[in-house]
């Protein structure tokens, strides 16, 4: 399962001419940018993850090509519709059933989406994701301009990402996501992996010693 949060345990630090030390910062979805450049005397940084905040809207945690795992520790199962409260199953098969109709959910609600995310599983058929926009677009400028959105088409694992950044901002987003085909373990999967590994291990060891 690919693993979304990522951790930022230190600022990352550049010299100018003169040797004086410039602090720059890397903004990840799951860190909140106000707490960013919030410096304690001894010139730490405060970071907060965002899918961790008590009160924090739903948010994605991780994904498999069989579901997601929102911040609240509920896995869902399939293609799902989101929003900043509530998820739902989104009745579809795979790409090529992302339609007018298979929208038509997004567009009767109060009050409008500022912007919904679509997720398409397959990241390598550029083609298709091309034809989908398409479609989109061309669907967009057969509604009525009173129900018009802003809609993005993306990778899912790129809507994933955009879709928790515009919720941390607050903004009534949703997404249409459905579970990759495949995805690529990353390095932060492989030290997950070893992480976990490591100490399922070392829970089985304390039981066999009787700990």
């Amino acid at each position: 399962m690919a693993s979304l949060i990522n951790f930022l345990k230190y600022p990352l630090r550049t010299f100018n001419k003169s040797g004086v030390v410039i602090e720059k910062h890397i903004r990840r979805f799951s860190v909140n940018s106000s707490q960013l450049a919030a410096y304690e005397a001894d010139g730490k940084t405060t970071v907060n993850i965002l899918n961790s905040e008590e009160g924090a809207s739903m948010m994605i945690n991780s994904y498999s090509l069989l579901g997601f795992r929102l911040n609240n520790g509920i896995f869902v199962v399939g293609p799902v519709a989101m929003f900043p409260r509530t998820v739902l199953s989104w009745n579809v098969k795979d790409d090529y059933d992302v339609n007018e109709k298979s929208l038509s959910l997004f567009l009767h609600l109060a009050p409008k989406l500022d912007v919904l995310v679509i997720g398409l599983s397959d990241a390598r058929n550029q083609q298709l994701l091309m034809n989908v926009r398409k479609e989109v677009y061309e669907m967009m400028n057969r509604w009525k301009p009173e129900d018009r959105m802003n809609i993005e088409v993306l990778p899912t694992e790129k809507a994933v990402t955009t879709f928790n950044f515009l919720n941390a901002e607050k903004r009534f987003v949703g997404a249409a996501l459905i579970p990759p085909t495949h995805y690529s373990a990353t390095l932060d999967d492989e030290f997950r992996t070893a992480y976990l590994t490591k100490k399922r291990e070392s829970k089985e060891n304390d039981i066999l010693l009787g700990g």
